[in-house]
């Protein structure tokens, strides 16, 4: 996980091995899933589908990351808040 100043972001790695918490948002407008989907991949993130025990969703990540400081607990509001 990276650190922007407002939000973190992921970075693919490919290794199954890595781990993320995530909170799962079901849109139930086409509309608006459809604009979300268009922006999200506009700002530069790769969309990834991951298996979990209930199923499969979709995920934004970046393929690569920026300049940006790395969070190796992976907490955010920690790295913030040292």
């Amino acid at each position: 996980m990276y650190a922007l100043e407002h939000y973190p972001y992921v970075v693919y790695t490919g290794n199954s091995a890595d781990s993320i918490l995530v909170e799962i948002v079901e849109i139930k407008n086409p509309t608006t899933e459809l604009e979300l989907h268009q922006f999200e991949l506009s700002v530069g993130y790769d969309y990834q589908e991951v298996e979990f025990q209930e199923g499969t969703v979709g995920i934004y990540v970046f393929k690569t990351p920026g300049n940006h400081p790395y969070v190796p607990s992976g907490d955010w509001v920690s790295y913030f808040c040292r």
